[in-house]
């Protein structure tokens, strides 16, 4: 029973820490994922992403196990493979970024000139 109380009380006191902020940054966190979450469904890369998934999956364990070698190659990978990623997605991206602003085009400042 003292392991219950002692419980309650360590979560009363984190839950009295947070700030409207951390809501706010989890609430944006969270709205992220889910677009992604989406745009994988949307765009069928799904295998894509497990691929993914499980090489950052093996970089951590890598890194937990302590085989510096393997560890390294798989960093390696990951750096070249987010450009990668970013390359192979560019159409995606630039709908994704297109949808995020207005769709009527603002008025350019060199055509005043």
């Amino acid at each position: 029973m003292a392991q219950l109380a002692a419980f309650w009380a360590k979560l009363t006191m984190l839950v009295s820490t947070i700030r409207f902020s951390d809501i706010v940054d989890i609430l944006i966190v969270a709205y992220l994922i889910y677009n992604v979450i989406m745009l994988i469904r949307k765009t069928n890369s799904y295998r894509l992403a497990q691929g993914v998934l499980l090489i950052l999956i093996a970089l951590w364990l890598s890194g937990v196990l302590k085989l510096t070698m393997f560890n390294r190659i798989l960093q390696k990978t990951v750096e070249l493979g987010l450009i990668a990623l970013v390359i192979i997605f560019q159409p995606e991206l630039r709908r994704l970024l297109g949808l995020s602003f207005t769709t009527t085009p603002a008025p350019s400042i060199f055509l005043m000139i």
